[in-house]
This record gives structure tokens, C-alpha cells and sequence, in this order.
């Protein structure tokens, strides 16, 4: 995008602060999307007393 805007004719610092507005939103999305597959697998994967559920396994079929 940076490239594009410079290539485009647009100022080299308005280019820079739409680079670094994209780098936050990709940071953010990425740093919920991991929190919250955490806290869900968390939850899901053990009990009240933090031990794993051995339920959650499939069986081998061999």
C-alpha cells in the first residue's frame, strides 16, 4: 500500500501513516484471533481443576 500511494504521487508521510494504521489492525486482529482460540480451547480442553479432558481425543483407528 505504502509503495502504491509513493508510486501514486502522495506524500511520503501520509503513505508512512497509513502503513503503520494497516501494521496495527493486522496486529490487533491477529493478537484477538489468538487470545480468543486460546480461552476457547482453554475452556473446552480442561476441567475446574486445570487438568486435560481425556475425552476431547479421538481414537486412534490402527
Amino acid at each position: 500500500m505504502m509503495t502504491g500511494q509513493i508510486i501514486g504521487g502522495e506524500e511520503p508521510e501520509t503513505a508512512i501513516k497509513y502503513q503503520i494504521a494497516i501494521m496495527l489492525a493486522v496486529f490487533v486482529a491477529t493478537t484477538l484471533s489468538v487470545s480468543l482460540t486460546i480461552f476457547i480451547t482453554y475452556r473446552q480442553g480442561f476441567d475446574s481443576y486445570g487438568v486435560l479432558k481425556k475425552d476431547i481425543f479421538r481414537k486412534s483407528r490402527g
